[in-house]
């Protein structure tokens, strides 16, 4: 016979693992046309280091627009409360499509973290870059960081995501 003391614990679990599998199901929509992130270093982001995302896109989009967005996951040690970036965007034939700089916040005047934070690992607020019309082929996402450090501690991943 079950003792009666971990059936509880057995649902809390099951229960909370079905809320988590859940929403991963649920946050990757039907609109999400690509996400991924690059994890970096502990010991830091270099300036000469380029983050490059590889876009494959398809007929199936309809009308091939798609909207850009960097994310970033940063560390409460970061020490800016902002993040400039140049983000270049390179058509399958390697001609240049876009080349921009950024700049996402990621602390507010008072140096409070803006976006949801667990811990010391905080998720900044989405950035959106534009929209980019894309025909069939492999696209190049390109980042560096424009800090004039050499080598930038605090940040955890960078990501690029492309919603319908």
């Amino acid at each position: 016979m079950m003792d009666s003391r971990v059936m509880p614990s057995r649902v809390f679990s099951f229960t909370l693992l079905m809320v988590l599998v859940s929403f991963f199901l649920n946050s990757c929509g039907k609109d999400t046309l690509y996400h991924t992130y690059h994890s970096l270093p502990l010991y830091g982001w270099g300036r000469v280091d380029t983050l490059c995302y590889e876009y494959l896109a398809t007929d199936s989009l309809g009308e091939g627009t798609g909207m850009v967005m960097v994310e970033v996951r940063h560390r409460s040690d970061y020490p800016y409360r902002n993040l400039p970036m140049l983000l270049q965007v390179l058509q399958p034939d390697s001609t240049l499509m876009c080349s921009d700089t950024l700049q996402l916040f990621l602390a507010d005047g008072e140096g409070q973290w803006l976006g949801s934070g667990f811990g010391s690992l905080y998720q900044a607020p989405s950035l959106p870059v534009g929209r980019f019309l894309f025909s069939s082929g492999t696209y190049s996402l390109r980042l560096n960081h424009l800090l004039p450090d050499s080598l930038v501690r605090g940040v955890n991943d960078v990501g690029i995501r492309i919603v319908r």
